[in-house]
């Protein structure tokens, strides 16, 4: 009997086939296949980078920040400060004008401390003038007059100021005149006047604020009673004058006499906003009606008809007990002088020096303020003339100037022709020329330019942060 037979190790199992045969494995030098190496043992850039990976992510994350902080920061940025200068819109070569200029805070809209200030002209060829310094400080502006420069012609202006911060520029272009433009009174405008009631007589009277202007709020002025006949021929009459509506702190008289210029003043303190007043004489009776002005300031001087080069002492009266006040002196449209003073119990005194013109005579609005920003009303002012004339020649020109406008018919050519030196004869044809509306015009705002060259630089520094930005996405 024969036992189990061992199978063949080499016999298939599979359908008695024989295995295929196992290759033998490739040598490594057979293959294309680099060996594997870390990133961070490479040698060069690759490898300094993974090595470093951690600073250089957190200092991306840095300079990420940095850029959105700077663009942040940026869009916030705008200018903080601007000089304001005010001044003349008419220059006239070798006479004196009037600047002002104040720092205004532009986020706040408010004043801020100014030093100094200095002005320079430049010509169109280069050559540039005198440095002139504004020496006068009021509250927030400092302010002065400089002379024009003799050359007609166009000059840029230079205004260098001293603020908390540092120097401050402001830069404007003005047209220098030969010489001053003609000047001419407003005519009247012809329409008559209608009383509360018909006139009766043969004489016209008339009462009328001595400076266009009654002021109420208990500020004093002067009115003047004017009696004339038919044609406007002076009268010289007692007045009988009766108050019917209205209150003064100052007793009015109860009858009073015109001159021979056919005029006559009394002050008046007014109490009540309505004045009724009944005029008479045996022959004659007149009804007027007057209405005070809420202006907040009067002033007064000691004559109307003054020199050049004389400093005028000119007497303020105001509501506002205590502050800065202003007084400036017009020309036409031409701001020849200022000069500030301080209120105290509602009243100051204020000293202005009347410059050398190129014209004589020369017609002077004068007017006080508080700032620069009352309206017209809430002014004190009258006019002047400032001559080398005798008095009774400026009271004729003055005369001849109504008479031309057509501002108090009648009447003036009779003044004209008798006109004598008579200080309240001044005063009076001086008191018929319209106000005129005087502000210190805007002659240029440094905070203008200043917020475009801001806005400029913002626009290229956005632009060059979002190229930032993009470098550091990639």
């Amino acid at each position: 009997m024969s036992g189990p037979t061992e199978p063949d190790a080499d016999a298939s199992t599979v359908d008695g086939a024989a295995p295929p045969p196992s290759p033998d494995p490739p040598a490594s030098d057979d293959l294309d296949i680099p060996d594997f190496v870390p990133h961070a043992d490479r040698p060069g850039v690759v490898g300094a980078l993974y090595r470093h990976r951690r600073v250089l992510f957190a200092a991306g994350l840095v300079w990420f920040g940095l850029v959105v902080f700077g663009g942040i920061l940026l869009s916030t940025v705008d200018a903080r400060v601007g000089l304001h200068v005010f001044g003349p819109d008419v220059w006239v070569a070798g006479e004196p004008a009037v600047l002002r200029v104040t720092l205004r805070d532009l986020r706040y809209n408010r004043f801020e401390p100014l030093g100094g200030a200095r002005v320079r002209f430049v010509s169109n060829e280069g050559v540039e003038g005198e440095q002139l310094t504004l020496a006068g400080h009021a509250g927030p502006f400092v302010q002065g007059a400089v002379p024009t420069p003799s050359t007609p012609g166009k000059y840029k202006l230079v205004l260098e100021a001293d603020g908390e911060e540092g120097p401050l520029l402001a830069e404007m272009t003005v047209n220098v005149l030969d010489r001053a433009p003609p000047m001419t009174l407003p005519a009247g405008d012809g329409k008559p006047k209608h009383p509360p009631r018909p006139d009766r007589g043969p004489f016209t009277l008339d009462i009328v604020p001595t400076d266009q202007v009654m002021p109420g709020g208990g500020l004093p002025t002067t009115l003047t009673v004017r009696a004339t006949d038919l044609e406007g021929r002076p009268q010289q009459l007692e007045v009988a004058l009766d108050t019917k509506e209205g209150k003064s702190e100052v007793a009015f008289p109860s009858r009073i006499t015109t001159d021979r210029h056919g005029l006559a003043r009394f002050t008046v303190v007014p109490q009540h906003p309505t004045f009724w007043f009944e005029l008479s004489t045996p022959t004659a009776n007149t009804a007027r009606r007057l209405k005070y002005v809420p202006t907040q300031f009067v002033i007064d001087v000691p004559q109307s008809v003054v020199t050049p080069g004389r400093t005028l002492k000119v007497e303020v009266r105001s509501l506002h007990q205590s502050g800065e006040v202003f007084v400036d002196a017009w020309h036409g449209d031409r701001w020849v002088a200022t000069e500030a003073g301080e209120l105290e119990r509602g009243r100051a005194q204020v000293g202005i020096t009347l410059p050398l013109l190129g014209v004589d005579p020369a017609l002077i609005w004068l007017q006080a303020y508080k700032t620069a920003y009352l309206p017209q009303q809430a002014r004190g002012g009258l006019h002047l003339l400032v001559t080398t004339k005798s008095a009774s020649e400026a009271n004729r020109w003055l005369a001849d100037q109504l008479v031309k406008a057509d501002l108090l018919p009648g009447h003036a050519r009779f003044l004209r022709a008798q006109a004598d030196g008579d200080p309240q004869l001044a005063r009076f044809l001086l008191g018929r020329i319209p106000r005129p509306e005087r502000d210190p015009p805007l002659l240029a705002d440094s905070g203008v330019t200043a917020r475009q060259t801001v806005a400029t630089l913002r626009v290229v520094w956005q632009r060059r942060l979002i190229v930032a930005l993009v470098l550091t996405g990639l």
